[in-house]
């Protein structure tokens, strides 16, 4: 069977499948030309050195100061969500302890960024403050995985 964004719960808000924005805008609207990923221009060299960059910024004084520090040489939306992802992807590490104790886990933005680990809500969490801090709309999706512990059959 197909999915559409109709089947997805985590797509839907009052029971519609798309955000409208003010003046009649759509949330979910690509900012390219969505008829060829070919349209959105990257410069890879650029993510190369962002990349670079992104790994070694140590700022965890608050969000805020993170992404101004992180962003120094990010110039368009999507160099800005790569230094954001990436800077994630050096930094916080997943918390197995938190993930088997409820109690002992804090999806808190600013708690991820001072302990340096969460569970996947933190990690969505994280990069959406990030990413609006950033001046980029992002909202988080909740949903379900097949966890450590599933059987095929």
């Amino acid at each position: 069977p197909s999915l559409t964004g109709l089947d997805n719960k985590g797509f839907q808000e009052n029971g519609k499948s798309r955000v409208p924005l003010p003046g009649g805008k759509d949330l979910h609207a690509y900012p390219w030309d969505k008829s060829s990923l070919k349209s959105i221009t990257l410069d890879l060299q650029q993510f190369e050195k962002l990349d670079a960059y992104a790994s070694k910024v140590s700022v965890k004084n608050s969000i805020e100061e993170l992404v101004k520090a992180l962003l120094r040489g990010a110039r368009t939306d999507v160099e800005k969500v790569r230094a954001i992802w990436m800077w994630i992807c050096h930094h916080i590490e997943y918390d197995v302890v938190g993930f088997h104790n409820k109690h002992q886990r804090s999806c808190e933005p600013k708690d991820v960024l001072r302990t340096g680990k969460s569970v996947c809500s933190g990690y969505a969490r994280l990069f959406q403050q990030m990413c609006s801090v950033a001046g980029i709309q992002c909202m988080e999706l909740s949903g379900h995985s097949k966890g450590y512990s599933y059987r095929p059959g």
